[in-house]
This record gives C-alpha cells, sequence and structure tokens, in this order.
C-alpha cells in the first residue's frame, strides 16, 4: 500500500478483524459455557422427575423425551480407560441442533449423555444473531472507515493534481481547497509558492528575454500570448520591409493597432497574417488606444485569427487531421471566454475530450475535416488548447527572441 488512504484503511481493517476475532472467540467461550450449564440443568431437572428411564435407556430401551421438549438423543457409558461405549442413540439425531454433552455419574458408572431442548436452541440462536450481528457491524465499520479516510483524502488529491500543474509551467490557477484543516493550510502553502514561483519565473524571462527578432522564427500569436503572460506594456513594432506597424498593450492585454493607414481591429488583422519582417517590444514610446481597448485579449485574437485561412499557418499548431486537441486550464478566464465564443465554436469545445482526433471530431458534428482544423486553430491562438507549434528545420540564431525561440526549436517535435 503506497497511498495513505491505503495504509489507514489497511490498519484500521487489521484492528477491526483482530478486535472480531478475539470478541467471537470471547462469545464462542461464553455462549458454550452457558450452553452446557444450561443443558446439565435442563438434564437435573429431568433426572429428578423420571430418573428410572435413564435406567432403562442404559438397559437398552427406547430413548426418553419430556413434555416441555427436552430430549436424550444419546446415551454413552465413559469405561475406565476413556473410551465411550454407545449404549443408544437416536435415529434422527442430526436432524437436532445444538447437541449439548453432559455428564452423569451414579452408581452404574459414568455417563456421557447428549441432550437437546428448545431452550437449548434458543439460546443456539441467540447465538449465532450475536455473531452475525458483530461479523455485519465490523464490515460497516470498515467501510465507514474507508469512505471517511477517502473523503478526508480527496482535497489532498486534488490538491496534489493542482500542485503538479505547478511543475509544467502552469501558475495561472489558484490553489483554493476546502475540506480539513491541514488541507486548507497546505493549499495555502503552495498558493504562496505559486505566487513566488510566477514572479520569478515573470521576472526572468522578462530580463532575459531580448525583445527583438524575426517573424519567422516567432509569429505574433505565440509573441502576444508571451506578452500577456508577462504582463509587458509598451509598444510592439513590426517593420515589413517599409511598412511600420505598431501594437500597444498594457499589462499584456491589447490596446490599440495601427498599420500603413489602417488603425483598431482591421490593422491588427494586417499585422497577425504578416508571417516574415522584425519585430522590437518598447516600453517607452507613446502610448495610444483605440476601439481594441474595450474588448477582451481572446476576443481581438479570435477576430484575426477567424479570418486566417492560409494552411501554412493552420498547419503551425494542428499540423493533420489526426492531431488530437486537449483542453488547457482556463478556469479563470472562463466567464469571458463564455462572451467571445461563437455558437459552433462552443459546439466544438465542447466535444473535445482529448481522445479524439480532428477526423473524429468531424464526424461527431458532421462537419469536414477541414473546418475543425480552422476552429482547432483559434483555440490554438489563444491558449485554448494544447498544440505542438512548427516552425524552422534549423537553430535559430543567437540574436533572435532567446529563450522562447530557441526552446520552440528544440522541442519542435513537442509542444510550447
Amino acid at each position: 500500500m503506497k497511498s495513505i488512504a491505503g495504509r489507514t484503511t489497511l490498519t484500521v481493517l487489521v484492528i477491526l478483524s483482530v478486535g472480531l476475532c478475539v470478541c467471537l472467540a470471547y462469545l464462542n467461550r461464553g455462549f458454550s459455557q452457558l450452553l452446557v450449564q444450561e443443558a446439565q440443568v435442563d438434564f437435573a431437572l429431568w433426572w429428578q422427575r423420571t430418573n428410572s428411564d435413564f435406567f432403562d435407556v442404559v438397559n437398552g430401551q427406547d430413548l426418553p423425551h419430556d413434555p416441555s421438549g427436552f430430549k436424550i438423543l444419546s446415551v454413552a457409558q465413559v469405561e475406565e480407560n476413556g473410551q465411550l461405549v454407545v449404549l443408544s442413540s437416536s435415529p434422527v439425531k442430526d436432524s437436532y441442533a445444538p447437541i449439548i454433552s453432559v455428564t452423569h455419574t451414579d452408581r452404574l458408572g459414568n455417563f456421557m449423555i447428549e441432550v437437546w431442548s428448545p431452550r437449548l436452541q434458543d439460546l443456539h440462536g441467540l447465538h449465532r444473531g450475536v455473531t452475525y450481528s458483530l461479523i455485519g457491524l465490523t464490515v460497516l465499520g470498515a467501510l465507514a472507515t474507508l469512505a471517511a479516510v477517502i473523503r478526508q483524502l480527496r482535497p489532498i488529491r486534488d490538491l496534489t493534481g493542482q500542485a503538479h500543474r505547478l511543475t509544467q509551467g502552469s501558475f495561472e490557477q489558484h490553489f483554493e481547497m476546502g475540506g480539513s484543516h491541514e488541507a486548507v493550510e497546505l493549499a495555502n502553502v503552495f498558493e504562496q509558492i505559486r505566487l513566488r514561483f510566477r514572479q520569478v519565473v515573470s521576472g526572468a524571462i522578462t530580463q532575459a528575454m531580448i525583445w527583438e527578432g524575426q517573424l519567422e522564427l516567432f509569429p505574433m500569436s505565440q509573441l502576444l500570448i508571451m506578452l500577456r503572460f508577462t504582463s509587458q506594456t509598451g509598444v510592439l513594432v513590426v517593420m515589413d520591409g517599409n511598412n511600420l506597424g505598431r501594437i500597444y498593450l498594457e499589462n499584456g492585454q491589447v490596446q490599440g493597432a495601427f498599420y500603413k493607414d489602417q488603425k483598431g481591429f482591421r490593422a491588427f488583422y494586417a499585422l497577425f497574417l504578416l508571417s516574415k519582417g522584425s519585430f522590437k517590444f518598447n516600453t517607452k514610446m507613446k502610448a495610444f488606444q483605440d476601439e481594441l481597448s474595450v474588448v477582451s485579449w481572446y476576443s481581438v485574437l479570435l477576430y484575426a485569427a477567424r479570418r486566417v485561412t492560409s494552411l501554412q499557418l493552420i498547419e503551425q499548431y494542428i499540423p493533420d487531421q489526426r492531431f488530437v486537441a486537449k483542453k488547457t486550464d482556463i478556469a479563470e478566464d472562463m466567464h469571458v471566454i463564455q462572451r467571445d465564443l461563437t455558437l459552433p465554436e462552443w459546439q466544438l469545445y465542447d466535444s473535445i475530450d482529448g481522445e479524439a482526433n480532428v477526423r473524429e471530431l468531424a464526424r461527431q458534428l458532421q462537419w469536414t475535416p477541414e473546418r475543425v482544423q480552422r476552429y482547432l486553430y483559434r483555440f490554438a491562438v489563444v491558449g485554448l488548447i494544447e498544440t505542438q507549434l512548427t516552425l524552422v528545420t534549423e537553430p535559430p540564431p543567437d540574436n533572435v527572441v532567446s529563450l522562447w525561440a530557441r526552446a520552440a526549436w528544440n522541442n519542435r517535435t513537442g509542444g510550447i
């Protein structure tokens, strides 16, 4: 047993089993003595009333019985060497229970007598009832213990699952736990660890990141996700030949966009589709806002992603129809996403179970696989599903966004 629940339950079961065995042994011994005493009393009463019948038995006559129901089922004489010589035995002896043996000594010798009576039968039934009740109570106690242990450990298991996400680099999910005082205290400790790790990782990425690079190696969608994760404020300048574009972000949220003679959604969409060019993030440029500032980050990226039809862009995230989508943990932003997704998008999102691939999802929804790929691309761009990003076949140069771009190349067959 490797788990606390297993060890605790096993310990309790062993204690209950030992206790049950002791109780049953004590109970059996007590009832056996009681039955013998009652049998001796019944025989003594019968002997006082009709002792002459007993001598008939010794002489080979039929076994006597009493109107009260008391019966002598067999009589055996005890020889000096301890051997028993059966003098008489009832042919229906086996149909009676319990049969109690009592000893009797008189002038004819020593005798071993097996008797039965209704009162002995009642006591035997009581014995069985008490035994079964003890066994039943023990089983119920074991089940109650198991249920209590599982109930107490359920928060710990949930907490373990949440803590496991820390090892995968997910610092967004709060540690909120009910249950026992110990589970709540442990959740508070993990919450402090999460906040500290998030601060340290965010600071490390911000310090190590050279916010300058090439869009061929680091697409706009991933760049915006990283800027949101690190809560950056500034202007992302994009250079496409002689054209200059700007996207203003405040704490990682898109506030405005400008490209050529366009601004707002149109400018953002044009910049989002750029597959070539260079970018540089500047924290000192003048801030500006437009229509993008009044909608959520998800809404801005979905606006652009819904208009993407390029197979090259889509296959960066959804490489083929064998791709299996798995949801990410977005509990905190679910209320925002509910407003931003369309009904067909919700249909697909609800169908994602982490096992069905693109073709299987298409069959379930009666869509074409290509449509499923386009919708999954939208989810991947805003981080609703886990994806793999395939960009380059050669290592990136040293002057690109070092941490994330190089990680993308090193793990090009895995996921970012």
